[in-house]
């Protein structure tokens, strides 16, 4: 049901468990595929930063 659904993915969105922790060293990059994933992320410029995504097959 739709509200299952919405519980579900609320939980999985914020869920640490689901956060890639990342520090960045120059010269390195993260390749994540927009299509395929819902994420979300903190702003540049914020010290560390992460992103948080749901994948969907």
């Amino acid at each position: 049901d739709a509200d299952f659904v919405t519980e579900t993915l609320q939980q999985r969105l914020y869920s640490e468990e689901f956060a890639h922790w990342h520090q960045w060293v120059k010269g390195e990059f993260v390749v994540m595929d927009n299509v395929s994933q819902l994420h979300a992320r903190t702003k540049l410029g914020m010290g560390g930063r992460h992103m948080r995504r749901i994948h969907f097959n």
